[in-house]
């Protein structure tokens, strides 16, 4: 199964973070794009909601997801954690099971996103951001 997404932004939206150094959320907004991971013939997993984000001049990726059903939820999470993403062409990124796991009950699309600043700056004129995986599941 092969999946990507492109989310392109002339101009990346700055947040505010009170400490850089771990992992900070802030909540889903208009900026976040929606996406899920479907398996062939067992449907949807998990759905999530992404985005990258400026901080101080460097490059975050923020995300919240719910998995949809239990069933694959362990193939998911080892395609979550061999995604990558990239900026421009370049992985900037891997690994976004840090995104903020949220309950079945509770809504995704308000839902505080888990972020994690990369040490990509962005470029004057482009910004296409890739979210990528490639894997097989057993069922």
């Amino acid at each position: 199964m092969t999946k990507a997404f492109l989310l392109s932004l002339a101009l990346l939206v700055p947040v505010a973070t009170p400490a850089l150094a771990a992992d900070f959320t802030i909540t889903v907004d208009g900026d976040f794009s929606s996406s899920d991971l479907t398996w062939a013939g067992q449907g949807k997993s998990y759905e999530f909601f992404w985005t990258p984000a400026l901080i101080d001049g460097r490059i975050a990726i923020c995300g919240a997801g719910r998995f949809v059903t239990p069933h694959g939820r362990s193939q998911s999470q080892k395609i979550l954690r061999s995604a990558r993403v990239r900026h421009n062409g370049k992985v900037i990124l891997s690994d976004v099971t840090f995104f903020t796991i949220v309950g079945g009950a509770d809504d995704l699309e308000s839902a505080k996103a888990t972020c994690r600043l990369t040490d990509a700056t962005p470029d004057r004129t482009t910004n296409e951001f890739f979210l990528e995986w490639n894997g097989v599941g057993r069922f």
